[in-house]
């Protein structure tokens, strides 16, 4: 699910990417009020893909603590 929010009179002109759940999806339109532009990609992981072709000023990457029981570690990846 991919959910992009556009505001035109932000307080600041600056561009947020989010990797996330349905957190990110209820706090989104909050944060739309003060940044020109987000996207939300509702995602457990970061694909750098994305960041590198959406160039945002500010990344946000998070995750719900249930979702933790099923993170791998660092060193498998």
């Amino acid at each position: 699910m991919v959910t992009l929010l556009f505001n035109s009179q932000a307080i600041y002109n600056k561009r947020v990417i989010w990797f996330g759940d349905s957190f990110g999806q209820s706090t989104c339109p909050f944060l739309s009020y003060f940044f020109k532009e987000i996207a939300l990609f509702r995602t457990p992981f970061f694909h750098r893909e994305i960041f590198d072709k959406f160039q945002p000023d500010y990344l946000i990457t998070a995750n719900i603590e249930r979702y933790l029981s099923n993170v791998d570690l660092d060193k498998n990846c």
